[in-house]
């Protein structure tokens, strides 16, 4: 129970900004690609991009949109791999230590 209110209280902020950033990401690729919208986005995604295209989702104007390039991929890439390795090293250890010890 701990955790769970834990996390909905100290998580759900910094999660629904992230989440917020990364469609934002999502929508500036679209639009810069030129791509438009598929049927399967939802609509979030829709509304996001047509006010995207509209202007009305630009950043206040004297402020300086971050660009993430080659650290976002960095950081994305090496977050994946220690999960990764994380994950396979917890599957050895349940699978093959732990029961050969018992």
């Amino acid at each position: 129970m701990i955790g769970l209110a834990a996390a909905f209280c100290f998580g759900h902020r910094p999660a629904k900004a992230v989440i917020d950033d990364v469609q934002l990401w999502f929508v500036e690729r679209r639009a810069q690609r030129g791509s438009g919208l598929r049927f399967y986005d939802p609509p979030p995604f829709k509304a996001r991009y047509n006010a995207f295209l509209s202007g009305e989702d630009a950043p206040p104007a004297g402020s300086i949109r971050a660009r993430g390039g080659r650290v976002r991929y960095a950081l994305t890439t090496a977050t994946l791999v220690l999960a990764m390795a994380a994950g396979g090293y917890g599957y050895y250890v349940l699978n093959y230590i732990a029961k050969h010890h018992t």
